[in-house]
């Protein structure tokens, strides 16, 4: 999942959440699902419409990564959040 949103792939993205693809993986810099899809500028329309179906999406909401930083703080600053 986190591969799939590395490489930009939405359709891999789609079809990997809802296949229920564990939501718990980090890479190594800590990183989650969500701050994949906002720094790779995915479309979180398209995303979230799976994605924030899912009982426990709440929790990509909550981790931080290595430097610190929410999904929310990369989603600020790519202009994101106004």
């Amino acid at each position: 999942l986190l591969l799939a949103a590395l490489k930009s792939s939405v359709n891999a993205v789609c079809y990997l959440l809802q296949q229920n693809a564990s939501l718990c993986f980090r890479d190594e810099a800590d990183r989650n699902l969500l701050h994949f899809v906002i720094m790779q500028n995915l479309p979180i329309d398209t995303i979230g419409n799976i994605l924030f179906n899912r009982e426990n999406f709440r929790i990509l909401l909550d981790q931080r990564d290595k430097d610190g930083y929410y999904p929310i703080h990369y989603a600020s600053k790519e202009g994101l959040v106004t």
